[in-house]
């Protein structure tokens, strides 16, 4: 837990708490991995959906995708609450998170060039070659046994936001253009912060202390290995 020291992640906890213990006691048949799901599928679908009617997209944006992205933060709590964390559980979501956030980045590439907008399109692709990146590179160094920042320009979080941003105003070029923009710069930027760290530990400015336990240094490493064919995905 020490690793992830976010203040989105502080500030938006403790609501998360309260929602998934309502979830658990009206619907205790649902576990951590139907959330997980659930959450991908409606940010997928709602790709999907805008491709099909881009006209709708601020609509989409606003109610399913968002909503997706929402539920994708409660798998998590649903698991600790449940005493259900597990590695398999959490390399799970992980590749979820990537999934998504690829298959959003391509949509609004694919979005771009059917308007025209050849630049956007461009970055658009960038950013679903990148997307994997930062997190990549964050669980390399702490395979080192290094904590890297959570709250980052690149960071899951950030990205959902102008992935949904995207589809929402995919009709105005302007916005895509600084949109996508704004995607690729997060994702090189947090990525090359984070490889600083795996390379440099403690000399590194963007290094956030030490945890060289052997759980958390075998967990990042897995996380690693898990997101390496994930990465190279997004790549294609």
């Amino acid at each position: 837990s020490s690793a992830r020291n976010g203040s989105i992640r502080q500030a938006t906890d403790s609501p998360n708490a309260r929602i998934v213990r309502f979830i658990h006691e009206k619907a205790p048949r649902v576990m951590p991995d139907h959330l997980t799901k659930l959450g991908e599928g409606l940010v997928e679908v709602s790709v999907i959906a805008t491709l099909i009617k881009p006209e709708w997209g601020v609509a989409i944006a606003a109610i399913p995708y968002t909503f997706g992205g929402i539920i994708d933060g409660w798998d998590g709590n649903l698991a600790r609450l449940l005493r259900l964390n597990s590695l398999a559980g959490m390399l799970k979501d992980v590749q979820a998170d990537k999934r998504q956030e690829i298959f959003t980045a391509a949509g609004n590439s694919l979005l771009a060039s059917r308007r025209g907008n050849t630049v956007a399109a461009s970055q658009y692709a960038i950013a679903a070659a990148t997307a994997t990146l930062p997190a990549l590179l964050r669980a390399t160094a702490e395979s080192r046994g290094h904590i890297v920042s959570e709250d980052a320009s690149g960071s899951r979080v950030i990205r959902g936001i102008e992935g949904g941003i995207g589809l929402g105003l995919n009709k105005h070029a302007g916005i895509g253009n600084t949109v996508s923009a704004l995607m690729v710069a997060g994702n090189l930027i947090t990525a090359a912060q984070r490889a600083d760290v795996a390379l440099r530990g403690s000399a590194s400015p963007h290094y956030r202390g030490a945890n060289n336990k052997p759980k958390f240094r075998a967990e990042a490493r897995a996380r690693r290995n898990t997101l390496l064919p994930v990465s190279i995905g997004g790549l294609a």
